[in-house]
């Protein structure tokens, strides 16, 4: 693809139940966003003693059968869809190369059939996507493609100003942008046990709210006046109060910890809690060599999904 192509929205996608909730996630953005979905169906094989194509043909039939149907309505939505079927050691590799063969804005996938309804759980498909991804993963929650109003409104994003979480402070703001919606920055006042430091713990305390409302106060300045923005200060441990603040967004946006492979997604201990039990769908954005788009002078609307709002 050109740098001037338009990036795709990758969905994983094999007819489950949990697939079409991936579904449901990635046209609801594509819908306001004229991003085009792509629709990988990975068949994971184990050692071929066959020639590929002999193994290849009646899974693409069968593959490309099921694709169409899906493909041809969602184009009578006005949806440019594209399908891909190929064969692969593991579904989650098969997307992550696909992914980067086609340079996706970022991939979706559902959650384990095994999570609750209504929550995000990310089964082993996610789970090894969320371990070096190149772009950002989606995991829409389970039961998803039941609630046919569902749209990216309210945003939530997690914020304590970290490189890792401007990456994650742009994407929520592009996705504010395409739908027209809200981002809910939450900063999280955690006071951590340390004996070792001569302090009182009220003294504690009111350093580790005045760091937070900095960073809301950060976050704000960044995401600029093109965006209704909406501060929440939280007490307590940053994963428990992402989880309950879950209950009242539409989707949450977090970055990947802070060590690892530049533009890849690796979670750290509060994305990995969020990922098996926020109560709206999430995105977890990989790290960013410049600590978010703006910085070396992309438009960050284009970075996420590789087109201008309506």
């Amino acid at each position: 693809m050109t740098e001037t192509a338009r990036r795709p929205i990758l969905v994983g996608y094999d007819g489950s139940p949990q697939s079409r909730d991936a579904l449901a996630l990635a046209t609801a953005i594509a819908g306001t966003s004229n991003a085009p979905l792509l629709l990988g169906w990975i068949e994971p094989v184990g050692p071929m003693d066959l020639p590929y194509d002999a193994i290849l043909a009646p899974v693409q039939d069968r593959a490309e059968e099921a694709l169409h149907d899906v493909a041809e309505e969602l184009r009578t939505e006005g949806l440019d869809v594209a399908t891909h079927v190929g064969l692969f050691g593991s579904a989650a590799r098969g997307l992550q190369e696909l992914a980067e063969d086609e340079s996706a804005a970022f991939v979706v996938v559902g959650s384990s059939h095994r999570g609750r309804i209504g929550r995000v759980f990310a089964g082993t498909v996610a789970a090894r996507l969320l371990q070096g991804a190149p772009c950002p993963i989606a995991v829409a929650t389970r039961g998803l493609a039941a609630d046919p109003g569902w749209s990216p409104v309210s945003i939530g994003l997690a914020y304590n100003g970290t490189s890792e979480a401007r990456a994650a402070l742009e994407q929520a703001r592009a996705l504010a942008v395409m739908t027209g919606g809200r981002v809910r920055v939450i900063s999280v006042a955690e006071t951590l046990a340390a004996p070792h430091l001569i302090a009182e713990p009220e003294a504690l305390e009111r350093v580790a709210r005045e760091q937070a409302q900095g960073w809301l106060d950060e976050a704000g300045a960044l995401l600029g006046t093109d965006v209704a923005v909406e501060p929440e200060l939280g007490h307590g441990q940053p994963a428990m109060v992402l989880e309950r603040a879950s209950e009242h967004l539409d989707i949450l946006v977090v970055g990947s910890r802070g060590y690892g492979p530049i533009r890849r997604v690796l979670l750290g201990s509060v994305a990995t809690h969020i990922v098996a039990h926020s109560h709206c769908p999430v995105i977890v954005t990989p790290r960013s060599a410049s600590g978010g788009a703006e910085a070396d002078g992309a438009n960050p609307t284009r970075e996420l999904i590789g087109t201008e709002p309506r």
